[in-house]
């Protein structure tokens, strides 16, 4: 395949859903210090998030996603889907499951050549991981989630459209846990800072489980870098670091107040909930070439930031 080749002469243009949510503006940015040509595909942003070319589609309709593929982009980063509250079990996982699989279908139908999924390490078995790094080659993928069942089921399914087909290329980033600006107030990092700010006790599970933590600016960059490389398959997108979360949350709130209580235990752990899930990062690192951008610290602190500035 002589993909790699041409991108090195002529700058790839890039298409990319979900452009204005959570990770969608990290990827937009890094692929923005890339230089490339670009296009923010997003639902409800009415305006360009970099000031380059930006498109309104809904991708739950046909339309949408055929607007979407009229741009005639080489590089398709799909991240669009639905994260709000609730998202590992709601019914919506197959409504985008089965929009994901036609928007890729129709733009690999209209020419484009490479696709990069945002995938979840929730493709991984749980019930499997104990202590060992999730490895992309070595570990199971027997989602027990709702999410991450709809994710793993488009990537397979289009594994299986792309047989056959020598032109066109399909990687996918698992997530592990991202934080950063623009996150949903309702998950972890942000309930803790904004207790924190107010002078409240966050109140937590034991904090003894072992977490990849990722910032977002990491994690755009690691898909921007993913897209510009040859590598396919499923690709660990995560710090490679084993973090129990307690210290993690003792870290945030000691940037904010070093003598606020932490409340550990006040909410009981899921009896289902996985004891270490951490990324082996060996494919992005030594085949990707990914390399973090940004300490733990400063993300941590630009974070407080954002959140600061809101409060």
């Amino acid at each position: 395949m002589t993909l790699n080749h041409e991108r090195k002469q002529v700058s790839p243009v890039i298409a990319v859903t979900g452009a204005s949510g959570f990770i969608g503006r990290q990827v937009v940015a890094a692929l923005n210090r890339a230089n490339v040509d670009l296009v923010e595909i997003s639902r409800t942003q009415p305006g360009s998030v970099s000031g380059r070319h930006t498109i309104r589609a809904n991708l739950l309709e046909a339309q949408g996603r055929e607007y979407a593929c009229s741009v005639r982009a080489e590089i398709l980063i799909h991240l669009a889907w639905d994260v709000s509250p609730g998202f590992w079990t709601a019914e919506s996982n197959e409504q985008w499951l089965s929009a994901s699989y036609d928007l890729v279908r129709r733009f690999w139908e209209k020419g484009g050549k490479k696709v990069v999924l945002a995938g979840t390490c929730a493709e991984y078995a749980f019930d499997k991981a104990k202590t060992t790094p999730l490895s992309e080659a070595r570990s199971p993928f027997v989602p027990s989630t709702r999410y991450g069942q709809a994710k793993l089921a488009l990537r397979q399914k289009l594994e299986k459209l792309r047989d056959g087909q020598d032109d066109v290329e399909l990687s996918s980033g698992l997530i592990f846990f991202p934080f950063g600006p623009g996150e949903l107030v309702n998950r972890l990092v942000p309930t803790v800072i904004r207790a924190c700010l107010a002078g409240e006790t966050p109140k937590l599970t034991s904090g003894c489980q072992l977490r990849d933590f990722i910032d977002s600016w990491t994690t755009g960059q690691a898909f921007a870098d993913l897209a510009l490389s040859d590598v396919q398959g499923p690709v660990n997108i995560g710090s490679g670091r084993s973090q129990a979360l307690r210290n993690f949350v003792s870290t945030i709130k000691d940037r904010i107040n070093p003598a606020l209580p932490l409340e550990f235990g006040a909410i009981p752990d899921r009896a289902d909930e996985p004891p270490c899930l951490v990324a082996d990062v060996g494919r992005l690192v030594n085949e990707v070439g990914h390399r973090r951008i940004q300490s733990e610290h400063d993300a941590i602190d630009d974070t407080i930031a954002y959140w600061r500035a809101l409060s």
